[in-house]
C-alpha cells in the first residue's frame, strides 16, 4: 500500500489461506474503488513507494503464487491532477447529478450518462463514471473521460457491465446497480439507478 498525493492505492497481498493476489484498490478518503488494469502479477512481500517528483507509484518485487522472489519493477504515473495548493478552496466543478435511461438496459449495451455541472466545465475537467450494486459502497471504475471546456451538460456513453452471475454456463445476473459520476478528485459523487435484465 502506498499513499500518492491524491490517493491510496492497494495492490495484490494474501490472505489468511495464503491465496495470492494481483488487483489494484484505490482509496479516495471516502471509497475503496477496484481498478481494472493490466499490471503486474499477482504478488505479497513487494514494496512501494510514491515518487513525488514525478508522480509515480513504484512497485518492486515481492513473492509471486509459489514464493517465488520476483526481482521486476512496475510503475504507474499519476494520471489525475494533483490537488490545488491548501486544498484550492470550494471553486472547483462537481458534478450535482447524472442521470440514465429509466427502462431496462442489458449487459454490454451502450448507454449515455446524462450529467449536471456545479458551473460550466473549466479547461482540464474529467469525469470518473463507476458503478456498484444497489446498497454496495464498493465502486468499479467504467471509464475516466475529458470534458469539453465550457460544457454545461455533458454526456458521457458507457457499457454496461456484467451484474450478478450466472454460473455453471446458464444465463443469469441482472438487477440493480448504480451509476456514479464525479469530477477527478472530488470526494463528492452523484449518482442513479440502473436496471439490468438478466441475460
Amino acid at each position: 500500500m502506498v499513499s500518492s498525493d491524491v490517493q491510496i492505492a492497494l495492490f495484490g497481498g494474501t490472505n489468511s489461506s495464503n491465496a495470492v493476489f494481483g488487483d489494484t484498490w484505490t482509496f479516495d478518503g471516502k471509497h475503496w474503488t477496484d481498478r481494472q488494469d493490466i499490471g503486474p502479477l499477482p504478488r505479497s512481500s513487494h514494496a512501494m513507494a510514491f515518487d513525488m517528483a514525478r508522480r509515480a507509484i513504484v512497485l518492486f518485487g515481492g513473492r509471486d503464487v509459489t514464493s517465488t522472489v520476483q526481482r521486476d519493477t512496475w510503475e504507474h504515473t499519476e494520471t489525475d491532477p494533483p490537488p490545488p495548493p491548501n486544498g484550492g478552496g470550494g471553486g472547483g466543478v462537481t458534478v450535482v447529478s447524472v442521470s440514465v435511461p429509466s427502462m431496462s438496459v442489458a449487459s454490454g449495451d451502450q448507454v449515455a450518462a446524462n450529467l449536471s455541472p456545479s458551473q460550466p466545465a473549466p479547461p482540464g475537467t474529467q469525469v470518473e463514471l463507476s458503478w456498484a450494486l444497489l446498497g454496495n459502497t464498493t465502486h468499479t471504475v467504467i471509464s475516466t473521460s475529458p470534458i469539453t471546456a465550457g460544457e454545461i451538460a455533458p454526456s458521457i456513453i458507457f457499457t454496461v457491465p456484467v451484474v450478478g452471475g450466472g454460473g455453471g454456463g446458464g444465463g443469469g445476473g441482472g438487477g440493480m446497480m448504480q451509476i456514479f459520476a464525479r469530477t477527478v478528485n472530488s470526494a463528492q459523487y452523484a449518482s442513479a439507478t440502473l436496471h439490468v435484465r438478466p441475460y
